[in-house]
């Protein structure tokens, strides 16, 4: 079973594009052939980065279409044998809360598990709160 993984998060400036191109570079290396779906059409910085070594897709997770789109592109005889890595654009939570279902429901068909890394930036301390 190839896992999908959507790398995601709800804001902006947390990492989620390193995040994807770190996992990108491991699976890579590892030898495993990969597919980067990149969401955030806005910025497309990882699909910058990898369209010369990876097949790169761009689609609008934002409506239905996309979804499916997304669906179909993992049942493409050429793709089943792919990890697929999604890059979620920041706003990406709102269209997985609207058409998550679609993939949801069609992963076991398509012999698939998903795994979501959601990417936080979490509050350090710095050394003037440290003093105090």
């Amino acid at each position: 079973m190839n896992p999908i993984y959507m790398v995601s998060g709800s804001k902006g400036g947390v990492g989620k594009s390193i995040v994807a191109m770190a996992l990108l570079d491991y699976l890579c290396q590892i030898g495993k052939e990969c597919l980067l779906i990149e969401t955030d059409n806005s910025n497309p910085d990882v699909y910058k980065a990898y369209e010369q070594t990876v097949q790169c897709e761009i689609l609008n997770l934002d409506k239905s279409d996309g979804w499916m789109d997304l669906v179909n592109l993992c049942d493409e005889p050429e793709n089943r044998g792919k990890v697929i890595v999604i890059n979620g654009a920041a706003r990406s939570s709102d269209g997985v809360d609207k058409f998550g279902e679609i993939l949801k429901g069609i992963l076991q068909e398509l012999n698939r598990e998903l795994i979501t890394l959601w990417v936080i930036k979490g509050e350090t301390q710095n050394s003037d709160k440290i003093a105090r």
